[in-house]
């Protein structure tokens, strides 16, 4: 797909903007990858959601899906993400106690990833940050 330049102002806006000049009814690795490329281009890679969250949106737009290609593709960018794990069920403010303990590893988290000069884990955990406050 050669170099656009995008008209939409947001994702999801861009997600259908990307697949509509595709110009297929059903949607699988090619299209995602290319639907990735596009918000990579227009908002930074850290705005890439997963396959399956794309395809979602595309579905509720009238894509048909090609699921063995979503799903697999899918499957490769979870494992790609080797602070999955780190961050799962992090983040909790339904109690008191829930919250202090939030606090208290996202802090442990921050010391650690300074200590090792881990770039790509702080600007994770910021983001997971961002998203805690704007939540609270």
């Amino acid at each position: 797909m050669m170099e656009t330049l995008w008209k939409s102002k947001t994702k999801r806006d861009l997600i259908i903007e990307v697949w509509e000049a595709l110009d297929c009814e059903s949607v699988g690795r090619r299209e995602l990858e290319a639907i990735e490329t596009a918000i990579t281009g227009n908002f930074g890679a850290s705005a890439v959601d997963l396959p399956m969250k794309t395809a979602r949106i595309l579905a509720d737009e009238g894509a048909e899906l090609r699921h063995a290609e979503v799903s697999e593709l899918d499957a490769e960018r979870r494992s790609e993400d080797e602070y999955a794990a780190v961050f799962r069920n992090l983040i909790k403010f339904s109690t008191f106690d829930q919250t202090e303990t939030t606090l208290k590893s996202l802090e442990i988290l921050r010391q650690k990833f300074t200590l090792e000069n881990d770039k790509e884990g702080l600007r994770q955990l910021f983001a997971k940050a961002r998203i805690a406050r704007e939540r609270a």
